[in-house]
């Protein structure tokens, strides 16, 4: 039988619910042995993957969710702003949604990027240098500038966010407990979502719609993130990575060398992007949106629309964290994530059909909208970090980086495509048709 059929096999052996891949693949992940051995005659720290065992591993996790949070923030800003961009400059919702399309092409560059900046930069040097992308959009973005450079510099904004999205993801999926600190991880996303439109509604409140002090805030969180990635991560070299995918390399049968065009012509990775594109996208395009939707269309003002937006990742920071423990629960996550899904489809066609149907003069329409937004949240919430441990457990460890790149990478290019096209459909259809 040859490599490509044995893998159809596997994949479909997962699916169906049979845990011997699943399982070869965790008994070798589930090492907590911490040891120092020598590689090309250099001493190489290699740390128990349990985080119980050292105080190190849990510093470099609480580092992830640290860098996470500010993502989640960053995702929200530009569709909490999008009401003061127009004013301000003097452009339609059409021209500020360009800012998504610049995202994507960051997105792409850091998916033909990845491997090669973790081979020559290792771990600590990808997770700091993508901080210092996101650094350049928060600090042109506090001055102000006219609004070509505005949207151009979010450029950076992707690039940074898609390499620490891959990095993060491949590296807790190989730990123990990988389940639940995705979850977990995922959720930090989803409290920074959470805190960022009302917090930008008041900061344009008190400071008279000046949205440069919410960039300096980014600007911080961006600079103490790097200064943490670079400290708690500087095991992480490239020196560890090499023997990481030397040791990958040798556990594979035939031992060949995986090359970008060998990841991109892979079924199961594309099958997994084309999955996280539509599912990333639409979670952002709500989170973008609504805000806009519920102001101009519903007529709420910018404040209380910002908390019904907040609830929606509230709903989601809960479904990633509580979900991610429920998980194991199913034969296996794909199971859980069919589960999953098909909930946050009905939760929103309520929605769909509860705001269709209404206005916000009906009594309890705030309540209800907040509710139900909520509740669709939670069951989105955890779609990204099952799916990722689900690509995790099906191919071999030397695919994992390179293919949960691009997965992030491309699957997360949604992000930026989704809400420039519902920004330009809906200012061709109107927003009302935004649901």
């Amino acid at each position: 039988m040859s490599s490509k059929d044995n893998q159809d096999v596997e994949l479909t052996d997962f699916l169906l619910g049979d845990d011997s891949v699943s399982q070869s693949l965790q008994s070798e992940k589930e090492s907590n042995v911490k040891k120092t051995i020598t590689f090309k005659d250099q001493p190489l720290f290699i740390n128990s993957k349990d985080w119980r065992d050292s105080f190190m591993l849990k510093a470099q996790i609480l580092t992830c969710f640290f860098c996470m949070v500010t993502v989640g923030l960053n995702d929200q800003t530009v569709g909490s702003l999008i009401p003061t961009l127009t004013k301000q400059y003097s452009v339609n919702q059409t021209s500020i949604s360009t800012v998504f399309a610049l995202q994507f092409l960051g997105y792409a560059t850091s998916a033909l990027s990845n491997e090669i900046l973790h081979k020559n930069l290792g771990r600590c040097g990808v997770m700091t240098l993508a901080n210092c992308f996101l650094l350049i959009t928060y600090v042109v973005n506090a001055f102000k500038p006219p609004i070509f450079i505005f949207i151009a510099v979010y450029y950076f904004t992707g690039l940074g966010v898609g390499l620490l999205d891959s990095c993060m993801n491949v590296w807790l999926s190989s730990l123990v407990d990988h389940n639940e600190l995705m979850g977990l991880l995922h959720g930090f996303y989803g409290i920074g979502s959470v805190i960022s439109p009302p917090l930008i509604s008041h900061i344009l409140k008190w400071f008279n719609d000046d949205f440069k002090i919410f960039y300096i805030f980014l600007a911080i969180l961006a600079i103490t993130g790097g200064v943490l990635s670079q400290f708690f991560f500087k095991s992480e070299s490239k020196l560890k990575y090499e023997y990481e995918r030397a040791c990958a390399h040798d556990d594979e049968e035939g031992g060949q060398e995986v090359t970008l065009r060998t990841v991109l012509r892979n079924r199961t990775v594309m099958s997994f992007s084309a999955y996280l594109f539509l599912y990333i996208g639409a979670e952002v395009s709500i989170g973008s949106w609504l805000l806009s939707y519920l102001m101009k269309v519903k007529g709420l003002d910018q404040i209380s629309a910002s908390y019904i937006v907040s609830w929606f990742w509230i709903g989601l920071t809960v479904g990633r964290i509580l979900l991610g423990f429920v998980t194991k629960f199913f034969k296996n996550e794909y199971r859980a994530n069919l589960t999953y899904s098909a909930l946050s489809l009905f939760v929103y066609l309520i929605y769909t059909v509860f705001t269709l149907s209404t206005t916000n003069k009906t009594a309890h329409f705030k309540l209800l909208t907040n509710l139900i937004m909520f509740i669709d949240g939670i069951f989105i919430g955890p779609l990204f970090p099952t799916s990722s441990v689900t690509l995790m457990k099906i191919l071999p460890p030397n695919l994992h980086v390179s293919a949960v790149g691009i997965m992030s990478s491309l699957g997360g290019s949604g992000a930026a495509i989704l809400p420039f096209l519902v920004g330009s459909i809906t200012h061709v259809t109107k927003l009302e048709y935004l649901p």
